[in-house]
């Protein structure tokens, strides 16, 4: 989610003035009904396993807060 809304901002928000909440929303759902036309699957490059492997890996901070 956090990217989605990283690429929402960068590609339809950067750099633009926008009057209000409504000009906001307008620009928005722009944006998103463009992306839907022109959306396509995701193309995984790792297997399962790395993916798994990148999860659950254990943490590395021994703090004791």
């Amino acid at each position: 989610m956090k990217v989605w809304f990283g690429i929402i901002g960068y590609q339809a928000l950067r750099r633009s003035d926008v009057a209000s909440v409504f000009k906001l929303n307008l620009r928005i759902r722009a944006f998103v009904t463009g992306w839907n036309d022109r959306c396509h699957p995701i193309g995984w490059t790792e297997t399962n396993a790395e993916v798994l492997k990148t999860a659950n890996r254990s943490t590395t901070s021994k703090t004791s807060h």
